[in-house]
């Protein structure tokens, strides 16, 4: 699954501006696309499993749709078309992060195994670093084959992203399904119940605004690295970097988030990825790039175990797929879309280093605050017990 995201994401933004000549404010509209239709996909798909309690078999389809999606990608080289096949692809796509999520952290849960939850979350990292890897290197043969520029083949490395996604989906379809009563499903109407959790809404608050601050930098990046005389396997080993320390700080997050709690975990990643970018702003020598590409792991560390794990301590387990699709929609679909389009509008208007500078100042400035803004994690307490 991440495997495949390995393949898009790193080289989407380059392919959109360098191969089909997409001006940075449709660059930034094309990635503004996945978090909006994240809005409605998310929920939809959250509520549909929590709903049935057949989170795994909703995560197949999910995956199935996905790699469509991908293999889509390579027929669009106009503007609209291409933002209709987006479209289809972030219908599924968007929702397949928080549904493995849910899927993991219920598995972890039934079979009460002491496994953490970011030694499953690691095999995401590892499939992503494969592939980030591997590409560039294909691009170039292809390239070279053909007599044209690299990111013009990147058309072809989005067939492998749709392969991968697919494989994904039959390993989905091997998943056990349990016997209709056993099930933990949400009775009709219990989605409220998330409205009016206050501990939630303030985890959903940070995420979002982490988002906002500091995603625009990270769809950009790429372009960063083009202005500064990087090319794709520049970024290719900048992402190399940054994966080998996420994959080693992956399997110590349980006891990172064990000894400072959550509050601490969350705050220093928005404040280490704040750093990074404001930073870059001011490096103009991409050798010095490198060493920033290891705050990423922080970041991630953070937001993508620290904060699904506290809100699996604050939200009932009938709930958690939809409590996990909310915080994945309000952070990479609300935030990810002001974030999006008001970095492809100043990329336009003050060039990538003020993009760079003002994401970089918000996020260290909502890393301090992050502390003061996030809930203990506490148990929750059932309404219905």
């Amino acid at each position: 699954m991440t495997a495949a995201l390995g393949v898009y994401f790193p080289y989407f933004s380059l392919y959109l501006k360098e191969s089909l000549g997409f001006r940075g404010a449709e660059v930034g509209a094309a990635f503004a696309v996945p978090p909006l239709v994240g809005l409605i996909a998310q929920p939809f798909w959250g509520y549909i499993a929590d709903r049935t309690g057949s989170r795994g078999r909703v995560l197949t389809v999910l995956s199935f749709g996905t790699a469509a999606g991908y293999a889509l990608l390579t027929w669009p080289k106009a503007f609209l078309p291409m933002m209709g096949a987006v479209t289809l692809l972030s219908f599924f796509s968007t929702a397949q992060m928080p549904m493995a999520v849910a899927v993991s952290l219920a598995e972890i849960a039934e079979q009460r195994t002491s496994l953490p939850f970011g030694h499953v979350r690691v095999w995401g990292t590892l499939g992503f670093f494969v592939t980030v890897l591997g590409v560039p290197p294909l691009v170039q043969a292809l390239a070279a084959v053909r007599g044209t520029t690299e990111p013009e083949q990147f058309q072809y490395a989005f067939l492998l992203a749709a392969l991968l996604a697919g494989t994904a989906s039959l390993i989905a379809l091997s998943f056990p399904s349990l016997p209709p009563a056993e099930r933990v499903r949400m009775a009709r109407g219990e989605g409220r119940l998330l409205v009016t959790n206050v501990p939630y809404m303030r985890v959903l608050l940070v995420v979002a605004l982490a988002y906002a601050f500091l995603h625009g930098p990270m769809v950009l990046f790429p372009v960063y690295v083009h202005a500064r005389g990087g090319n794709h396997a520049t970024i290719s080993y900048m992402w190399a970097v940054a994966l080998a320390t996420e994959t080693l700080l992956m399997f110590s997050s349980a006891a990172l988030y064990a000894r400072f709690g959550p509050k601490l975990l969350i705050s220093v990643g928005i404040v280490a990825c704040g750093v990074r970018w404001l930073l870059c702003s001011i490096c103009y020598d991409l050798r010095w790039v490198y060493p920033l590409q290891l705050t990423h792991a922080v970041m991630i560390m953070s937001l993508q175990v620290g904060a699904p794990l506290l809100v699996e301590a604050l939200v009932p387990e009938r709930l958690r797929a939809s409590s996990q699709s909310g915080l994945n929609m309000v952070g990479s679909s609300i935030g990810g879309v002001a974030s999006s389009m008001l970095a492809g509008v100043l990329l336009d208007s003050a060039g990538i280093d003020f993009v760079m500078l003002l994401g970089g100042a918000a996020g260290i400035a909502l890393g301090v605050a992050t502390p003061f803004l996030l809930p203990a994690a506490r148990p929750c307490r059932d309404p219905r017990a």
